[in-house]
């Protein structure tokens, strides 16, 4: 009965010395994962704080982007960062309207994903095509664009593949 019950004690303890070991692997781990997260707070403030910013700036960026949307279309590069700086921002600080100092149309009302998207289906890499990519993807109006190296035409086409676009020309027949 003796040995019996010194079987079953060595078992048992056997058995807890299992668990214990498991149980100190899975305690490592969660320390490990701790420790990788912690740097995330910092990480995680900061994101907090920059989005409080953009709510804090978001009027001023809207009338902006909608500015820009509107009336920015036709120009070239410069004429645009002259009417975006020059005007529009001295005139919405003027009048005390909150926006960002750095105010950028593409990354306001384009995420990097779908720039990067672009840039796949064609779409020069230079601001200025991002700028023109905006305008065409989130403006509500038809957009003109004078395309003589027909980039835009590549890069609609591109873009649409999926949506089955039909292309017809003035030259067609049976336009």
């Amino acid at each position: 009965a003796l040995h019996d019950k010194y079987t079953s004690n060595v078992d048992a303890k056997e058995q807890l010395r299992i668990e214990s070991e498991e149980l100190e692997l899975k305690l490592e781990r969660a320390t490990a994962l701790v420790e990788g997260l912690s740097g995330e707070r910092t990480r995680w403030e900061a994101s907090i704080a920059g989005l409080e910013a953009s709510l804090a700036n978001l009027i001023g960026d809207c009338l902006l982007a909608a500015a820009f949307l509107s009336y920015c279309g036709p120009f070239d590069s410069a004429y645009r960062e002259k009417l975006l700086a020059g005007s529009w921002l001295k005139s919405v600080r003027a009048n005390s309207i909150p926006c960002s100092d750095d105010f950028d149309l593409c990354n306001f009302l384009a995420n990097a994903e779908d720039v990067r998207d672009w840039n796949i289906q064609n779409l020069p890499v230079d601001s200025f095509s991002t700028e023109n990519a905006v305008i065409v993807t989130r403006g509500t109006r038809w957009p003109l664009m004078i395309d003589p190296q027909e980039q835009a035409n590549k890069w609609i086409k591109a873009m649409e593949a999926a949506n089955s676009l039909k292309v017809v020309t003035l030259k067609q027949a049976d336009y």
